[in-house]
């Protein structure tokens, strides 16, 4: 597993808390295809797919979740997230999160190990903020997997990040969640 730096995984939470303020992502689970569209992305579930085609996908470790391309044919950027749709459903979700985050971070089409695990830690916060369950007062493993729509694993690692936010700092909100959190409580359930 690769480790960013503290500051790196400051700054993924930061562009996390914009697309919640940008497209204002105010409901559990997160809708991540209804995002990818509002952000203009096109989606393209792997079961739409030619059967050899799909198999090829599939047999390769880099494609066997998802993928995305992007087309600058037209002068501008324009990005297909291709997802396996045959697999669970927190497990696309967390495909087309995952590659939402290499193209907001600007990843390019080739990423390294750095690039994956940022775009793993976007996912992970993308559909799971940590300031948002800490927030909601969520206490196991179990109550975001159910809150979220997330993986038993995707859950574990979110719980355990929290669990070491905790030891550092206890609940308290960091300077960059202060005004998130404060407009996340207007429609946060009480």
């Amino acid at each position: 597993m690769y480790y960013l730096s503290g500051k790196e995984y400051d700054e993924i939470v930061k562009e996390v808390i914009n697309l919640y303020e940008d497209y204002v992502l105010n409901s559990f689970p997160i809708d991540v295809k209804a995002l990818a569209t509002a952000m203009g992305f096109v989606l393209k579930p792997y079961s739409s797919l030619q059967k050899e085609e799909r198999g090829f996908l599939l047999q390769k470790e880099e494609t066997k979740n998802g993928f995305h391309v992007c087309d600058i044919s037209k002068g501008y950027p324009k990005y297909t997230i291709c997802y396996n749709d045959l697999d669970q459903e927190p497990r696309w979700r967390h495909t087309i999160a995952h590659e939402i985050g290499h193209i907001v971070l600007k990843h390019g089409s080739n990423p390294t190990k750095s690039q994956e695990a940022a775009a793993d830690y976007f996912a992970k916060q993308l559909l799971a903020l940590s300031c948002i369950i800490i927030e909601m007062g969520l206490g196991s493993v179990e109550e975001i997997v159910y809150r979220f729509n997330i993986s038993w694993e995707s859950a574990f690692y979110t719980y355990k990040s929290i669990m070491k936010r905790r030891e550092k700092f206890g609940d308290s909100i960091m300077d960059y969640e202060k005004e998130f959190i404060e407009w996340i409580r207007r429609w946060l359930p009480s």
